[in-house]
């Protein structure tokens, strides 16, 4: 509808996003890094964190984001569910911000920095690096649930 474009991306179950390459949308690339847990061992592990970025007119990055949110899964081990961070699909609004689905998950989102626009307690938008640095911080210990783990060091609810 009015000039705004969709377009199948690569994967393998979904999604529909920006016709250019990664399936970017408003200035945001969604998933052109992945972050997780090397050790498959590890219950409650997400198998991958999407990073999305802000790009520049040089195409350097202004800043690198995983948005987190709770996927549910039948699971005895992961009571509280498992972090995620797919974002399946993206709608510009033309207002500066954006619709992006994930999971059961519909959020709207400033294009700027990829923080929700009004009440979203599902969401948690937070520095790559700091994940990064989290999943790095847990090589060598016996974590039994990787998603408390990452609720506790990234300060989630």
């Amino acid at each position: 509808a009015r000039g705004v474009k969709h377009k199948t991306v690569i994967h393998p179950v979904f999604d529909f996003k920006d016709p250019r390459p990664g399936g970017g949308l408003g200035g945001v690339s969604f998933s052109d890094e992945w972050l997780s847990f090397k050790d498959k061992s590890i219950p409650c592990a997400p198998s991958y964190l999407n990073v999305s970025q802000r790009f520049d007119a040089k195409n350097l990055a202004i800043w690198s984001k995983v948005p987190l949110y709770r996927q549910h899964l039948n699971s005895s081990q992961c009571l509280q569910g498992v972090w995620d961070s797919l974002v399946n699909t993206a709608l510009d609004l033309r207002d500066g911000t954006m619709l992006i689905t994930g999971g059961k998950y519909i959020f709207r989102v400033r294009q700027s920095d990829l923080s929700p626009v009004g009440a979203a307690p599902n969401l948690h938008v937070v520095d790559a690096a700091e994940v990064k640095r989290v999943i790095d911080s847990a090589k060598g210990k016996n974590i039994p649930d990787a998603s408390a783990y990452l609720s506790e060091q990234l300060h989630l609810r």
